[in-house]
């Protein structure tokens, strides 16, 4: 039988219990859609290289446009979901993005300048600080660094070129006087293209240094047996002029033989 003394007190526990429920509901909710966020602008598990996936994440950022109707409100598209996204969040997503091409921006002068100054420092051991084992593994490597110049130095360049573009953009992208929310995506490609021009300086840098130095181990036993050579020839220079002259068949190479210090070193 149903006491109205219980009923009573369920709708009181329920109207304790509803604000904390509301509370966990939304809590939820907010979860599910940050969630939902960050998986739409995380590239797949498919993606290429760095790159590829750099500019697939900024692909998905520039894809956030407004509500028709709905100010204050914008969507993004995830497969045949629609998210949406007011416009603090998708302010502070654009805000993120941008910061992580300014720290990916930083990398490629460095990488540049690193390459230049790898190369430079293997010409120098190479011509300078070992010239005798360079020049054996020049010749045995058939590659002379000095010719590398020629097509290291425009690959570096054209890096540079693309990571200026890509600061020029960012800088407009920045001005406070701009109505407008600018396209990352040729930001993203200008740094994409620095970063694969400045890797492929290096691949073809250690690519090149590789065949060189990978004689480098042949010319130095090249040098051991000069070495042992000259130590040969020094010493049959201290020999007596006598001994110097003469063959196995020679009466003093006989003589020689059958000495007693001959035949002590022979028991020895």
């Amino acid at each position: 039988m149903w006491h109205p003394t219980i009923e009573s007190r369920c709708r009181q526990e329920l109207a304790n219990l509803e604000p904390a429920l509301a509370q966990h509901l939304t809590r939820r909710s907010a979860e599910r859609h940050v969630q939902v966020i960050n998986r739409a602008l995380t590239p797949g598990p498919t993606a290429g290289d760095d790159p590829t996936r750099l500019l697939e994440a900024v692909r998905r950022v520039d894809s956030i446009g407004p509500i028709a109707g709905k100010p204050g409100l914008n969507y993004l598209m995830h497969g045949r979901e629609i998210i949406v996204i007011p416009d603090a969040v998708a302010d502070n997503i654009r805000a993120n993005t941008l910061k992580a091409l300014d720290q990916m921006a930083w990398r490629v002068p460095d990488a540049s300048n690193e390459v230049q100054g790898d190369y430079k420092e293997f010409v120098d051991r190479t011509f300078e600080k070992h010239p005798i084992i360079g020049g054996i593994s020049m010749a045995r490597s058939d590659e002379n660094p000095l010719d590398w110049d020629e097509k290291l130095m425009p690959i570096v360049r054209a890096s540079n070129t693309s990571w200026q573009q890509f600061n020029k953009l960012q800088r407009e992208s920045k001005d406070p006087w701009r109505t407008d929310r600018p396209d990352l995506l040729p930001m993203a490609e200008k740094l994409a293209a620095a970063q694969g021009l400045s890797d492929s300086a290096r691949n073809y840098l250690e690519y090149k240094t590789g065949q060189v130095l990978s004689e480098t181990a042949g010319a130095v036993r090249d040098l051991g047996h000069l070495k042992a050579a000259g130590q040969v020839a020094a010493t049959l220079l201290s020999l007596p002029p006598v001994l110097r002259c003469m063959g196995p068949e020679s009466p003093h190479w006989n003589r020689l033989r059958k000495s007693p210090m001959a035949s002590a070193r022979a028991t020895m």
